[in-house]
């Protein structure tokens, strides 16, 4: 048997799947059932050492109760879909490149940051508002920016955001 001391807290396990569950309907109910979710702090994959307080494969908690999404997170280290390395660090032209590229709302673990709330968050929040799951009690933030998106491509040229798209894109 395990010895207590090395079981898990299923009461807790129990509370974190129902409120990632409810999470995954939030997701489904107010952006699709298979939204194109990026996720944030980049994490390599497969392996990759904890990021401050994030554990390794946590961005695969959504996976599980949301399966028909896409999550940028799992590509893995060394192939040609490491494109995330082009991205910008700075969060006004993160969010551009990534509703450039296609995807309709950002996920945040804010464990993976050393300040909270990050540059990520309060760049997130000033352009959309509050989190479309701050009422839950997670160390989450989801925010839809597929109306940003159409405003990003509504003041570029066809041309020049192909040639974003191609850029990031990109085999490195």
């Amino acid at each position: 048997t395990t010895p207590s001391s090395l079981a898990p807290d299923y009461a807790q396990v129990s509370k974190e799947w129902n409120r990632d569950k409810r999470i995954a309907n939030v997701i489904g109910n107010s952006i699709s059932t298979s939204a194109r979710i990026f996720q944030l702090p980049l994490v390599k994959f497969p392996e990759s050492p904890p990021i401050f307080q994030q554990a390794d494969y946590e961005h695969l908690r959504m996976y599980l109760h949301l399966p028909t999404g896409f999550f940028s997170y799992g590509g893995v280290k060394g192939r040609h879909d490491q494109w995330q390395s082009q991205l910008s660090q700075a969060p006004d032209q993160l969010f551009t490149e990534i509703a450039l590229i296609g995807f309709d709302a950002v996920w945040i673990d804010n464990r993976g940051f050393e300040k909270t709330p990050n540059d990520y968050v309060l760049y997130a929040e000033s352009e959309f508002g509050p989190s479309l799951i701050s009422n839950e009690n997670s160390p989450f933030s989801l925010y839809d920016i597929r109306e940003f998106s159409i405003k990003i491509r509504r003041s570029m040229s066809i041309k020049l955001q192909e040639e974003t798209r191609q850029r990031l894109l990109k085999s490195t």
